[in-house]
C-alpha cells in the first residue's frame, strides 16, 4: 500500500533531484559551555518516560487512472523518434538529459523542452505532466506527472516529490536508484556509513520510496547530506503521517535558521542544538534548546528543566522550572 506524506511541520525540503547523512560523535562544549557530566549528574527521566502510543493514520492514495500512451512523456524509448509528446521530443536513452554522471534512466525516458506545462501535453486537457525548471545547466523538461503509486512504470521509477510550489508538492515519474529504502519499516541502512538509519519518504510508493539518513542523539553533530545540503540532529516523527519512523535523526535544516527564542513554525528552522516547539497543543512557537532525557548533555540553562513534549522518550526541550 502507498501512503502520501506532505511535509507537515517541516520548512519543505525537496533533495536536489538530479543527483545521485550521517551523524558523527564528539564530546565538545554546548552553547552555555558545559562540559560532558557523568550520567548520574542528572536525574535520568527517560527511565520513568512513558512513550505515547503510535497514531493510526492512513494516507492510502487510489489509483487515479490516468491512461499512459507509448510515445507519451516518461514512456520507454531508444531513439528521439520515439516520443510524440512536447515541443522537442527527446529520449534520455541511459541518464537524466543524456548526461553522465546523473541518475540512470531504466529503458529510457521520453522528454521534451517546455517553457510551460501545456508544452508538454499537446493541447490535451487532462495531461498531468510538469515543466519543471533543472537551471541554467539543463534549463526546462517535461516530466510525467502522477499523483498515485500505479502510474509510474515500475521498476526503476517512482512518483516522487520533485518541486513545491505555492505550498503544493509537485510529483512525477522519476528514476529511483537513489532511493533505497521503505518509510513503512522502522529501520533502514546509511548506504554512506552503513550505520542503522531513518528513511524519509520521497515518493508516493512504499518500496524504493525514501532516502536513508542516519540516526544521532541529541547534542551529536551531523555530518552534511550526499547533496551538501546542511543537516541538524532533530527530534522527528513520521509516524503521524503514516509512517513507522520517529525518533532523532540526522535531518535538513535551512539556509538561514533562526535563533534561540525567536518565533518559529517549522520543526527544522532554528539553529543546531535548538527545535520549534511547535505542536498543535500547548506549543510555545519558539525555538528552544533541545535536552537528553537522560540526563546527559546537551544540559538545559540555569532555571530551566529538561521536559517531555515529543511522544517518544530520545529528546527533550528546556522548559522554565
Amino acid at each position: 500500500m502507498s501512503r502520501f506524506w506532505p511535509p507537515f511541520g517541516f520548512v519543505s525540503v525537496v533533495p536536489a533531484a538530479l543527483a545521485l547523512a550521517a551523524c558523527a560523535t564528539a564530546q565538545e562544549p554546548n552553547a552555555e559551555g558545559d562540559m560532558a557530566m557523568p550520567d548520574l549528574a542528572m536525574p535520568d527521566l527517560a527511565a520513568t518516560c512513558q512513550a505515547d502510543p503510535l497514531p493510526q493514520v492512513d494516507f492510502a492514495v487510489p489509483p487515479t487512472g490516468q491512461q499512459v500512451q507509448p510515445g507519451n512523456i516518461g514512456t520507454p524509448c531508444n531513439t528521439n523518434a520515439d516520443c510524440r509528446q512536447g515541443t522537442s521530443p527527446v529520449c534520455w536513452q541511459r541518464t537524466l538529459f543524456n548526461q553522465m554522471g546523473l541518475l540512470e534512466t531504466p529503458g529510457g525516458y521520453c522528454s521534451s523542452t517546455c517553457n510551460t506545462d501545456a508544452d508538454c501535453c499537446n493541447g490535451r486537457a487532462d495531461c498531468e505532466h510538469l515543466c519543471l525548471d533543472f537551471g541554467m545547466r539543463f534549463g526546462k523538461a517535461c516530466i510525467a506527472g502522477c499523483r498515485d503509486a500505479v502510474t509510474c512504470r515500475h521498476p526503476g521509477y517512482s512518483c516522487a516529490y520533485l518541486s513545491v510550489v505555492n505550498n503544493n508538492i509537485l510529483t512525477g515519474c522519476w528514476p529511483n536508484g537513489n532511493l533505497t529504502c521503505n518509510p513503512k519499516e522502522p529501520e533502514c541502512t546509511d548506504p554512506r556509513y552503513g550505520q542503522p538509519g531513518a528513511c524519509w519518504r520521497q515518493a508516493i510508493e512504499d518500496q524504493r520510496g525514501g532516502i536513508c539518513l542516519q540516526l544521532c542523539q541529541v547534542g551529536e553533530p551531523c555530518d552534511p547530506s550526499i547533496f551538501d545540503e546542511p543537516l541538524q540532529c532533530l527530534y522527528i516523527d513520521f509516524t503521524q503521517e503514516g509512517d513507522a519512523f520517529r525518533g532523532t535523526m540526522c535531518f535538513p535544516g535551512v539556509e538561514m535558521p533562526k535563533d534561540p527564542g525567536a518565533t518559529c513554525r517549522f520543526s527544522n528552522e532554528c539553529t543546531d542544538g535548538y527545535q520549534c516547539d511547535n505542536r498543535m497543543n500547548g506549543g510555545s512557537r519558539v525555538c528552544e534548546k533541545m535536552c537528553n532525557l537522560k540526563g546527559r548533555n546537551p544540559r538545559c540553562p540555569t532555571g530551566q528543566v529538561c521536559t517531555k513534549v515529543f511522544p517518544s522518550c530520545e529528546a527533550g526541550l528546556c522548559k522554565p522550572q
